[in-house]
């Protein structure tokens, strides 16, 4: 019989729940992906961070930024966050993006992005583009 501290238990127990996480099956299909430390929902999204990581190599946009949050509070009042896929400067203009791959008005959660996407724009000025 194997016995374990309390430690290697809880070590064990957070490794097979990340496993977990990572291994569900998601409402579109879409797979996460790890790349520099850090973990991005789609492939789709994965492939974007290294067009910009190389974009930014070549200097055509500056402080790249990776799943940015954005308050949203109206009259000092907090109604939540948007948190952005991608945020970079590219001259003076500073560029909020979302990748998206599937995209319908019946769908709550793609209203939802919708109704964010023009808070900021209402609060910072900034239109959200999708990818």
């Amino acid at each position: 019989m194997m016995r374990w501290t309390r430690t290697q238990l809880a070590e064990y127990l957070e490794r097979d729940a990340l496993v977990m996480r990572r291994a569900s099956r998601r409402k579109y299909g879409n797979r996460p992906a790890e790349r520099d430390g850090m973990w991005f929902d789609s492939q789709k999204e994965l492939k974007r961070y290294a067009q910009l990581q190389i974009l930014q190599k070549a200097g055509e946009i500056a402080d790249l930024r990776v799943h940015p949050r954005f308050p949203l509070a109206v009259n000092g009042v907090k109604l939540g966050e948007y948190e952005a896929d991608f945020a970079y400067r590219r001259g003076d203009e500073e560029v909020i993006e979302d990748c998206k791959g599937y995209r319908s008005r019946q769908d709550a959660a793609y209203r939802l992005f919708l109704l964010k996407a023009r808070l900021v724009k209402a609060l910072y000025g900034i239109d959200v583009q999708e990818v």
